[in-house]
């Protein structure tokens, strides 16, 4: 067997060959393209395996090389570190490193969603991108007339009133034209989300899984569809903390001569999941019922990002009994 440590660039993979002893039987450079790849493994005839670190291309090097090989392993970034950390890092030794953690099958791996999934998260990723551009633009034009000494008369500036006093407030005549440019793009980005949002909404409805989800109060389908997609197999999760700690929301431990420190939340896992869910739960915090309650009791005693956190740690930990009860929410799990 040959075993392929791969360490991956943006345009290019380092790799190391090593056989059962750990002799190095090829090292180099390939370009990340199909037949480079290919051509990279040819000479072990499919007697091989390859392992890559979680990139930002990895599922593209990942789906070309599993035709070529006998298995390809994804492995947790963090953890190989935790593993063989390295005071001189290059991307010979990353390879190497990768390759004898290979051999002696001690490869920390992460979880590889199937090609449907991926294509959900970067759908539902893509359109959260959007909303953040339309955010970021509405940001600009608020200080653009604070530039001019303007403020909005109404709460929000982008609704028919305030875009209409938008139009006709005074401006400096470069002011008026970039301003005009920002509605311009918001409009074309808005009328995207909208039609981005129905598609994801009729999906969610046709989901089984997703209409579950969507029992709980504050989820709804955007949410729901994310949820799915960023945890992909339930199963891999043998308890909701472990759920909680994928999401990055499970506190920091310290514990040193018999004492326990519990720090912030590690921030470590799917950003995503843990975005999305903060922001149910400030929906949450201003609607009745025990999940509200909750959420103000909490900002009462220590403040409103401390609530959402906690909030959101529940709304994972009951969306994890819902799926797994195939049951949809009652207020006794809240």
């Amino acid at each position: 067997m040959h075993y392929y440590g791969i360490d991956v660039h943006k345009k290019f993979c380092a790799f190391t060959c090593m056989d059962d002893a750990g002799r190095v039987l090829r090292r180099g450079k390939v370009a990340n393209t199909a037949e480079t790849l290919a051509q990279m493994v040819a000479p072990s005839g499919g007697d091989a395996m390859a392992v890559l670190e979680t990139t930002g291309n990895w599922s593209y090097i990942y789906d070309t090389l599993e035709p070529w090989v006998a298995k390809v392993l994804l492995a947790h970034a963090l953890r190989v570190k935790a593993i063989a950390s390295a005071k001189v890092k290059t991307d010979r030794i990353d390879a190497d490193t990768l390759a004898h953690l290979l051999r002696a099958d001690l490869i920390p791996q992460a979880y590889v969603p199937p090609p449907e999934v991926r294509e959900l998260r970067d759908w539902l990723r893509s359109r959260a991108a959007v909303v953040r551009m339309s955010t970021q633009l509405k940001n600009r034009a608020h200080a653009l007339l604070a530039r001019n000494g303007l403020t909005s008369p109404y709460a929000d500036l982008f609704c028919q009133g305030g875009r209409e006093w938008l139009q006709q407030v005074e401006l400096r005549p470069m002011h008026r034209r970039i301003i005009d440019r920002y509605l311009a793009i918001l409009d074309a980005l808005q009328a995207d989300t909208r039609a981005v949002t129905a598609e994801i909404t009729r999906q969610a409805k046709a989901d089984p899984r997703a209409k579950l989800l969507m029992s709980i109060p504050g989820i709804g389908p955007l949410t729901a569809l994310l949820f799915l997609a960023e945890v992909g197999d339930l199963r891999r999760f043998s308890t909701a903390a472990q759920l909680v700690s994928f999401a990055g929301l499970a506190p920091r431990v310290r514990s040193s001569a018999g004492r326990v420190h519990m720090g912030p939340i590690t921030k470590q896992g799917s950003a995503w999941l843990r975005w999305t869910f903060n922001e149910a739960a400030v929906r949450i915090g201003r609607t009745d019922g025990r999940l509200g309650e909750f959420y103000r009791n909490v900002q009462a005693r220590h403040g409103k990002q401390t609530a959402a956190t906690a909030l959101a740690r529940k709304l994972l930990t009951i969306a994890y009994f819902v799926l797994k009860a195939e049951r949809p929410f009652d207020e006794r799990m809240g």
